[in-house]
């Protein structure tokens, strides 16, 4: 009940290429403001179910063959190691941040505290109130050794979400990320300036502004320059 919509990525937990997310209606009247439909070209009458037009058969074709190569048991067995890799990577962070609040000195571990409760895949995290480390900054040192975690906003903050990429191998995942947060961590404390530059001005700046219209000005600015020749 309340539900209008609602966002199926096949690309991500789906295991298809890019591309071949749906979105599902509750009622046809909701879906048909999706539709783009335009009665006076040229060229006859024209409707289609966006705004993007032709759209490639073979995106709907890898969807469909990744669901009928997993099946629902390789999606259980999938969804199954998700959710223990997560809860393993919960508890170490809480086990991290007690462990930090009795441990003094420059080379100890400030408290990285678990935002929420997560139940499946997808752990967000912050700052500790009594820690001073830039949690930006801390994406980037970890983007540098090649960690893809998301930056959030209100209040600043990280997360990581586990895919099947990361229960597949022997590598443990879990361990190393770990490890790399705390050898990151070290470094911000050592050094609040260790990083410059990166993605940390942006996120820093556009949490703090309490103008969205700015920044929103912002964000066309950044899209224009990505798309300049």
């Amino acid at each position: 009940p309340g539900v209008t919509s609602m966002s199926v990525d096949t690309h991500k937990f789906g295991l298809a290429h890019k591309g071949s997310s749906v979105v599902l209606y509750a009622s046809p009247e909701l879906r048909a403001h999706q539709f783009t439909s335009i009665t006076d070209w040229s060229g006859g009458l024209y409707i289609s179910p966006t705004m993007a037009g032709s759209r490639p058969g073979a995106l709907i074709a890898t969807a469909w063959a990744a669901m009928m190569a997993m099946g629902e048991e390789g999606y259980l067995a999938t969804t199954r190691r998700l959710m223990e890799a997560a809860i393993r990577q919960a508890m170490a962070w809480l086990l991290t941040t007690l462990r930090g609040l009795f441990r003094e000195g420059v080379q100890q571990i400030p408290e990285l505290q678990v935002l929420g409760h997560p139940d499946m895949c997808l752990v967000a995290f912050a700052a500790a109130r009594k820690s001073s480390v830039n949690v930006y900054k801390l994406k980037d040192l970890m983007t540098a050794k090649h960690w893809s975690l998301n930056a959030l906003q209100q209040p600043a903050a990280l997360h990581f979400c586990f895919t099947a990429a990361h229960v597949s191998g022997k590598t443990d995942v879990v361990a190393q990320l770990l490890e790399d947060l705390k050898d990151g961590v070290r470094a911000l404390v050592a050094n609040p300036e260790a990083v410059s530059g990166g993605s940390a001005p942006m996120y820093g700046m556009s949490n703090v502004t309490p103008d969205r219209g700015m920044i929103a000005e912002f964000l066309v600015a950044y899209q224009d320059v990505m798309l300049a020749p």
